[in-house]
């Protein structure tokens, strides 16, 4: 039997704005999803019945991919089980990319074929285009890097997943809002407006959310704990013009705000109930844990580590 462990990912900024080939600064998070394969008579998937259909899908799409990549003729049959339990699905922390590594990596292990990084890369893309349709890349960058990264998607080229350094430990909240009734491809699609004067308006928005990771950049560089605030205050303030971000969200996000933190959607967003995962920052982490607690809200504490 063989088991694999994939973290799941936060936005720090840039999650819609990625789309359209902005930078974007994603981590890896302490919250994983389990896979193990093992040898079987019949090909059997368990764990992800909810998503029966987009399994089989990602299935198809990524033993097609391994075969003409690697030249196999035939895949054995195999069971292949999923747990779940680790993180929560539909939440904005890219439980589809982590899906789509831990089910193309087992495979490969299961294989005993020779891979790199950015082979798992290429073909966990054709499972997570299941479940997004276009993704940009980053949320695989985030889960394959394992620490935090900045990304940029290339149409015409190699994308930019670059793993970025800092001289400190970031300690966050992650508040869970409520699930997302739309999905990331839905709500992608929301943003992506036909009509031309509201395109204009849009852009600006996603021009502005690279401006704001440039400035995050920095920040992490020279670590500012004030100016953190301040752009991750911004980079909600636009996620909200652009509609992502619904009223449950907003409300928990202005009581943060109201006791001096700062707070943001981490994902693709929600506006009908849940807009998932929201990542919340303070000079004081455990005055948002009291917070959660009082307000009777599910929360995950998430520290990203400084690397060398």
């Amino acid at each position: 039997m063989i088991k694999v462990s994939i973290p799941g990912k936060i936005h720090l900024i840039g999650e819609h704005s990625s789309v359209y080939g902005k930078g974007a600064i994603l981590a890896s998070i302490n919250l994983y999803l389990h896979a193990k394969i093992s040898k079987s008579e019949e090909k059997e998937i368990s764990g992800l019945v909810q998503y029966d259909d987009a399994i089989k899908n990602m299935q198809s799409v990524i033993e097609t991919k391994i075969r003409e990549k690697f030249e196999i003729k035939k895949i054995p049959n195999y069971a292949l089980e999923i747990d779940k339990t680790g993180i929560p699905i539909g939440s904005g922390l890219g439980t589809s990319a982590s899906l789509s590594v831990a089910f193309t990596i087992c495979l490969l292990k299961y294989l005993e074929v020779k891979y790199t990084q950015d082979d798992v890369f290429e073909i966990a893309l054709e499972g997570e285009r299941i479940f997004h349709g276009n993704p940009s890349g980053g949320d695989l960058a985030a889960v394959l890097n394992q620490g935090l990264t900045y990304f940029k998607k290339n149409p015409d080229g190699p994308n930019t997943a670059a793993p970025l350094s800092i001289n400190q430990d970031l300690n966050f909240l992650l508040i869970d809002s409520g699930k997302s009734e739309e999905g990331t491809l839905e709500m992608v699609e929301k943003v992506r407006i036909k009509n031309q004067e509201l395109r204009i308006a849009v852009k600006k928005i996603i021009d502005d959310q690279e401006k704001l990771t440039n400035e995050l950049l920095q920040v992490l560089t020279n670590f500012d704990k004030n100016k953190l605030k301040k752009i991750i205050t911004k980079a909600e303030n636009n996620l909200e013009k652009l509609g992502v971000v619904g009223k449950t969200a907003k409300a928990i996000i202005r009581k943060i705000e109201e006791l001096q933190g700062a707070a943001k959607i981490s994902g693709a967003g929600g506006i009908k109930k849940g807009s998932g995962m929201i990542l919340a920052f303070h000079r004081d982490i455990n005055e948002l844990i009291k917070f959660a607690k009082k307000e009777r809200l599910q929360y995950y504490l998430i520290q990203i580590d400084k690397t060398s």
